[in-house]
C-alpha cells in the first residue's frame, strides 16, 4: 500500500531473489517502495550497481527503482515496451542508459518524463557506444513520447524517410542537441 515502509528509517538495503518479478510489482507511490528509504538494491548477496533488466520483462512498473542511489547504469532488453511513472526518479548516481535495439527504444511507452531513466542519467548508449549522433533506424515510423527526453549527450539527430509521428517531449531537455536532419 501507499506508505508500507513509512518510518523505517534504519532500512539500508532491499534484497530480492527475482529481479524480473520486482520490475512488475505494483507500487502505488514512491513511499510504497522500500528502495525510497533503503536506496540499495541487492539480488541475493550481490549489490546491483549495473542493473540489467532481464530479457522477457515487458513492463517496468511505477516507482520500480525509485530512489535506488546505488545504480550507475541500466540496460534494457528489447522485450521492454513500457516504463511506469517515476520508475527511475531519485536514482541520483545513474549515469548510463544502455539499449540494445534503438528502433525498439523509439517505441517504448514512458508514462512520464521521469519514467525514462535518461531524465536522470542523461547519457544514452547503444551497446557500448555512447551516442552523440543519433541515427533513427530505417523502418521506424513513430518515436514515442519522452523517448530521448533528457539525453544531453545527443548533439545530432538524423531521421529517415517514413517518420509519421514524433511524440510529445520526445527530445525535451536534450540540451546538447544542435542539429536535426529530417528526411522527406
Amino acid at each position: 500500500e501507499n506508505t508500507a515502509f513509512e518510518g523505517c528509517v534504519n532500512l539500508r538495503k532491499v534484497v530480492v531473489s527475482d529481479l524480473a518479478g520486482w520490475c512488475g510489482l505494483p507500487f502505488s507511490t514512491a513511499a510504497a517502495n522500500p528502495l525510497s528509504i533503503a536506496h540499495e538494491l541487492y539480488v541475493g548477496d550481490t549489490q546491483i550497481t549495473d542493473l540489467v533488466i532481464p530479457e522477457g520483462v515487458q513492463a517496468v512498473g511505477n516507482y520500480a527503482f525509485y530512489g535506488a542511489t546505488n545504480l550507475a547504469s541500466v540496460s534494457f532488453p528489447v522485450s521492454v515496451t513500457s516504463v511506469g511513472n517515476a520508475a527511475f526518479e531519485g536514482c541520483k548516481n545513474l549515469k548510463k542508459v544502455i539499449v540494445s535495439d534503438l528502433a525498439r527504444w523509439c517505441g517504448v511507452s514512458f508514462a512520464t518524463a521521469s519514467a525514462n531513466p535518461l531524465a536522470v542519467a542523461h547519457e544514452l548508449y547503444v551497446g557500448d557506444a555512447r551516442i552523440t549522433e543519433l541515427d533513427i533506424p530505417e523502418g521506424v515510423q513513430t518515436i514515442r513520447s519522452y523517448a530521448f527526453s533528457g539525453a544531453t549527450n545527443i548533439q545530432q539527430v538524423a531521421m529517415p524517410e517514413g517518420i509519421v509521428s514524433i511524440g510529445n517531449w520526445a527530445f525535451s531537455d536534450c540540451s546538447g542537441l544542435v542539429s536535426v536532419d529530417l528526411q522527406s
